[in-house]
């Protein structure tokens, strides 16, 4: 296991003052008392200065920078007409290309002209016109005609509705438990580890769920009112990779 950092709660003054006031509505704060209960059956012990108090500070202020990247997490969670509003635009895009290139002659001269004033050319009708103004007008209407594809490609790229939900709703469990890993090694004994446990009504393998997959859902539980995470191992999974790789510089 790599070397869990041991530094104290009060590197999250700089937290604790801009995040957690504004995201204490997201998730409910908790204390030492109801953590001491929900823990209580697991064979877990606290590294020295460690306590209910400090293990209630650390993950009230764990989770208040965990879901501070979710605070748009209900609008965006409701953006169903995304799709629509791309197509929109797409549309948009294609007919500003197809109207620049149904201009009139009169008009596309009268575009060569400005363009060869603006950057000191001159040219005549029989001569094609090189104005660097100019040349960034055809690019710019061709690379609508690119636009117009690239946005309708998004918008058939989202997923339907309940997916993008999901999906959302997944990574956001996902940081959670990045969050309670780095809490879980800095408070206990013992390293966050996952295993393949699909509970009595999955298929798979039966192993009982180690100490920090039941760590984080009794917190979960308490902080969020969250039922069981669907895919508890795999989410967590990818929770402690991210933590080995991009381990936070607390608790």
């Amino acid at each position: 296991m790599s070397e869990i950092n041991q530094e104290g709660p009060e590197n999250f003054a700089a937290f604790e003052a801009a995040i957690l006031p504004a995201k204490a509505a997201t998730f409910r704060q908790l204390d030492a008392e109801e953590l001491s209960e929900a823990l209580s059956e697991l064979p877990i012990l606290f590294r020295d200065q460690w306590d209910f108090a400090r293990l209630a500070n650390a993950i009230n202020r764990g989770l208040a920078v965990a879901e501070s990247p979710w605070s748009e997490l209900p609008r965006l969670a409701s953006r169903s007409n995304a799709a629509k509003l791309l197509r929109k635009q797409a549309m948009a895009a294609r007919n500003l290309h197809q109207a620049l290139d149904d201009l009139s002659a009169t008009a596309v001269w009268r575009i060569i002209q400005f363009a060869n004033d603006k950057d000191g050319s001159e040219h005549c009708l029989s001569q094609a016109p090189e104005a660097v103004s100019f040349r960034r007008f055809g690019n710019a209407k061709d690379e609508l005609a690119w636009l117009g594809w690239f946005l309708e490609a998004v918008a058939t790229a989202i997923p339907p509705t309940r997916r993008w939900k999901d999906g959302l709703e997944r990574e956001r469990r996902i940081i959670w438990g990045w969050a309670l890993g780095a809490i879980f090694e800095a408070a206990f004994s013992q390293p966050a580890e996952v295993n393949e446990w699909r509970g009595s009504s999955g298929s798979g393998r039966s192993r009982k769920p180690t100490e920090f997959m039941l760590f984080c859902e009794r917190v979960i539980k308490l902080a969020f009112d969250k039922g069981c995470t669907p895919d508890l191992p795999g989410v967590l999974q990818e929770s402690v990779r991210r933590l080995r790789a991009n381990p936070p510089a607390w608790p």
